[in-house]
């Protein structure tokens, strides 16, 4: 036995260490037993003065364990005897299942009026575990197992902390916080092996990982159903756009909080099953919502026909992104931008229309970023637009259709394209369209020759001269024998007013591509405005290539008329561009200039009625045309 000395206390002390003694962890050991004869001590947590109020914060900054050691039973008096303190209390010896090892104790007396009323066993805190049960023996008997709180735990005030700071956390709403918190501090190395034996280790693996996560999840639920039921109001581009935005901030929920579904916890399940149902929730909810957006947008590219102004509107407009883009729709603000002059947007403004237009540019964005296997438009937008192939005032439906099926053979694209190059009516739309052609044929793609032509086009749409011309001249330095951009070039220099050197380009670009409609059309126009009649008429008595074209068909009807061949223009045009475009008034008013040359009015008069019937929302050249048939 060793001791440390005597500790001589006051009588005063004793006695309110023993009114104190009802704090204290407490266990009975029987020391002896002879017969009915039994002798016990009790044995109590205390510190290393013996005081049994030792509070949780003294016990833990200790580096040792101390146990208090005062007679209970079969003495005489409370005291021990220095015989028992040398040969018997020695023998009382400590045992935890970890380490699993017995521990003697160093004793020390507590002497009170010259009597050792009690005595303190210390042991080394590094041999023992205060979570574990504390079990004392000697000779054969064994104590009561003492457990301490798990406030005197050695990491209960970390434990604790994060307890109370998720408790405050959910309660304020800070819900990612709490959870992060708790997560976090699960995850060093010994919090698992330690929080097991804390009464409040469900509730920080299971019970409030679990309730702040269902509460975030919660909140954000009501936020997404909210804007659902504000889209469902008003399905606008703003509505679905602040949907998803909420499905978004859902999606970024659940994946911060997806690591919880791996931890292994009961909650951990329950929380895996809650977010897949939120995910399948607002996925399922945000593609409805948008399939009806685009439904309700797309609508209006379904007019009954053309006459409907706002639907040929749109379908112009879409049908000018869609070409200028040469197959690369042009979708959202940027493209309409684009497509749209300044007076446009007034008029759309003034009728009420361009945020309808917007919101069209928006459904086709959205159809096309959904994946990049969907086309621009739905299949019933084409089949209406095929069902108004006859009337249509441009090849809308060529074009568009070209949209709708990326996969479509190279063979049906071109055929497409030469469908729409041979019933356009603008020179500068069939231009595009033969670079289009171009870039199929020739598999170019969007390659840098094919990209700088593309913009070019655009630039001199834009009558940005200067500009187009660098672009023309960059793509002829890369590829010399590029038929589309010897014609271009031509094209920059007739706007310059620079019409030598646009003719001699015009030469070189029918040279190298025989079958282009464009530089044709363009070498025609230089040969009309220099009466050049005998290269004129060697050029109309051929046939084009790839069938009769609108734009020649047209170009040759009023040749024929200022040539005093007013019946062989009528003829030509109803031949050609009134079987190749119906929809368009141009040819009836040409056909009802040739029978007012032929000095047959009433003839000319209902050829001219037929434009109002076609469009009658332009009645300036019907109005200027019977006025002159009046005159004469």
């Amino acid at each position: 036995m060793k001791s440390k000395g005597i500790i001589r206390v006051f009588l005063s002390f004793f006695i309110t260490l023993m009114l104190s003694s009802a704090l204290a962890q407490t266990s009975t050991l029987i020391t002896r037993e002879k017969g009915k004869n039994i002798t016990s001590v009790s044995i109590s947590l205390c510190d290393k003065s013996g005081s049994r109020s030792i509070t949780p914060d003294a016990f833990r900054k200790s580096d040792r364990v101390y146990f208090l050691v005062e007679p209970k039973e079969g003495y005489s008096k409370p005291v021990f005897r220095e015989s028992e303190l040398k040969e018997e209390l020695p023998k009382i010896v400590l045992w935890q299942p970890q380490p699993a090892k017995y521990l003697s104790p160093e004793l020390t007396p507590v002497i009170a009026d010259k009597r050792i009323v009690a005595v303190i066993l210390a042991y080394p805190k590094s041999e023992t575990r205060a979570h574990l049960p504390f079990t004392f023996g000697k000779d054969g008997s064994t104590s009561e197992e003492l457990v301490l709180d798990e406030s005197y735990f050695d990491h209960y005030p970390q434990f604790k902390a994060v307890l109370d700071g998720a408790n405050r956390q959910i309660a304020a709403g800070e819900w990612l916080e709490a959870y992060y918190n708790i997560t976090g501090f699960l995850r060093k190395d010994d919090a698992a092996e330690n929080l097991r034996y804390y009464s409040f280790a469900k509730k920080l693996t299971d019970d409030l990982p679990l309730q702040a996560l269902s509460k975030g999840a919660d909140q954000l639920k009501v936020v997404f159903m909210q804007k659902l039921g504000e889209f469902a109001e008003n399905p606008s581009k703003t509505g679905l756009e602040s949907l998803q935005a909420a499905a978004n901030e859902v999606e970024r929920y659940l994946r911060q909080t997806a690591a919880y579904k791996d931890m292994g916890f009961e909650a951990s399940k329950s929380f895996a099953e809650l977010s897949a149902s939120l995910d399948n929730l607002t996925k399922e909810k945000t593609s409805e919502a948008e399939q009806q957006y685009m439904n309700s947008r797309f609508s209006m590219l379904m007019g009954q026909s053309y006459l409907d102004q706002r639907f040929s509107t749109f379908v112009d407009l879409v049908y000018k992104s869609f070409l200028q883009s040469f197959g690369v729709a042009v979708t959202g603000t940027r493209g309409l931008n684009q497509i749209l002059t300044a007076g446009k947007q007034e008029e759309l403004r003034q009728l009420g229309w361009l945020d309808d237009l917007q919101e069209v540019f928006y459904a086709i964005e959205k159809r096309v970023s959904s994946t990049s296997q969907l086309p621009a438009l739905p299949a019933n937008v084409i089949d209406h637009l095929e069902s108004l192939k006859g009337t249509q005032p441009k090849p809308y439906y060529e074009i568009l259709k070209l949209t709708t099926e990326p996969n479509a053979s190279k063979e049906a694209r071109i055929q497409l394209l030469q469908t729409a190059i041979n019933t356009s009516p603008a020179d500068n739309d069939m231009a595009a369209m033969e670079l289009w052609k171009s870039k199929v044929e020739n598999d170019l793609g969007s390659g840098q020759i094919s990209s700088a032509l593309s913009e070019g086009i655009r630039q001199l749409d834009a009558n940005n001269i200067g500009r187009a011309a660098e672009l023309f001249d960059q793509a002829l330095r890369q590829k010399p024998d590029d038929a589309q951009a010897w014609y271009l070039r031509a094209m920059a220099h007739y706007k310059a007013g620079e019409i030598f050197a646009a003719e001699a380009k015009l030469d070189k670009s029918l040279e190298l591509n025989h079958e282009m409609i464009a530089p044709l059309l363009l070498k025609i126009k230089l040969l009309r405005e220099n009466k050049n009649f005998d290269a004129l008429n060697q050029i109309f008595s051929r046939p084009v290539s790839n069938g009769p074209n609108y734009l020649f068909e047209m170009t040759k009807a009023s040749f024929l008329i200022e040539q005093n061949k007013a019946a062989d223009a009528i003829k030509v045009l109803e031949n050609g561009p009134l079987i190749l475009c119906p929809g368009q008034t141009a040819p009836h008013f040409l056909i009802g200039d040739a029978y007012a040359a032929l000095k047959q009015p009433d003839k000319a008069r209902q050829a001219y009625l037929k434009t109002q019937h076609i469009n009658p929302f332009d009645s300036a050249v019907f109005e200027e045309k019977m006025r002159s048939l009046e005159r004469k």
